[in-house]
């Protein structure tokens, strides 16, 4: 599997799933890149979010990997929950 194709797996498993999605899990479903090569697509994917102005990011929390939303749309994310 070259990078890219490895960087779209990883996009598409952090968007699928609403919990941090750990590295060991990760490793398990891409066995063939080591942790270290995991963590540095998923480095580059982030800078490529933010370089780009993206509404979303990658954050490492709780162990895992998640994509959130920025925090600078808070005040419109808040608004549109409260609702009406």
């Amino acid at each position: 599997m070259d990078d890219a194709q490895a960087t779209r797996v990883i996009e598409g498993l952090l968007f699928v799933f609403s919990q941090p999605l750990p590295l060991k899990r990760l490793t398990e479903i891409l066995p063939d890149l080591a942790p270290p090569r995991i963590r540095q697509l998923i480095q580059v994917l982030s800078e490529g979010y933010a370089a780009s102005g993206r509404a979303f990011q990658i954050q490492e929390v709780a162990g895992g990997y998640q994509l959130v939303t920025d925090t600078a749309l808070a005040p419109w994310i808040r608004r549109a929950l409260q609702g009406p």
